[in-house]
C-alpha cells in the first residue's frame, strides 16, 4: 500500500526551462487523490529564491505538502541515496511504501536502488501509470 509520494518539482510539477510552466493536470491528480496516499513531501535540488517563487505561483500546492525537502534545507541532494534514506526514516517510511516521481534518469536509478518506486516523468501520459501505481 502506497504511504507516500515524494515527487520532484522541477521538470515534473513545473517546467523551469520554460518559465514557470506549471503541469496543472499532474497537480490536480496529487491534490484530488491524496487522501488515498497520505503524505505529499517534495524533493528538489532547487536553490531557495525558486522555492519562494514556486510556492507564490502555486500556493494551493504548497498547502497539501507534508514535507519539502531542497538543496537548501537538507544535506544530501538527489541522486544521492542517503537523502532518501533521510526522508524514509523521518517519516517511518518502508521504501515499498512509497512512490517517487521525477524526470531524472539518474535520481530514479537512486531511487529504485533502495526498493522505492518509481514513475519516470516524462508527460502528461504518465500520469495514467501513477494512477496504475496508486490503484492496482
Amino acid at each position: 500500500m502506497i504511504k507516500a509520494i515524494i515527487c520532484d518539482i522541477q521538470g515534473v510539477l513545473v517546467d523551469t526551462a520554460h518559465g514557470y510552466d506549471i503541469n496543472n493536470e499532474l497537480i490536480t491528480f496529487l491534490i484530488k487523490n491524496k487522501k488515498d496516499y497520505g503524505l505529499l513531501l517534495l524533493y528538489s535540488n532547487l536553490g531557495e529564491q525558486s522555492v519562494k517563487n514556486l510556492k507564490e505561483a502555486i500556493p494551493d500546492l504548497f498547502e497539501l505538502v507534508d514535507g519539502e525537502y531542497y538543496a537548501s534545507n537538507v544535506k544530501y541532494i538527489k541522486p544521492d541515496t542517503r537523502g532518501f534514506e533521510e526522508i524514509l526514516n523521518e517519516w517511518d517510511l518502508k521504501p515499498r511504501e512509497v512512490l517517487f516521481i521525477d524526470d531524472s534518469q539518474s535520481n530514479i536509478r537512486a531511487a529504485v536502488s533502495l526498493g522505492i518506486g518509481v514513475v519516470h516523468y516524462e508527460s502528461l501520459d504518465d500520469i495514467s501509470t501513477l494512477n496504475s501505481l496508486l490503484y492496482p
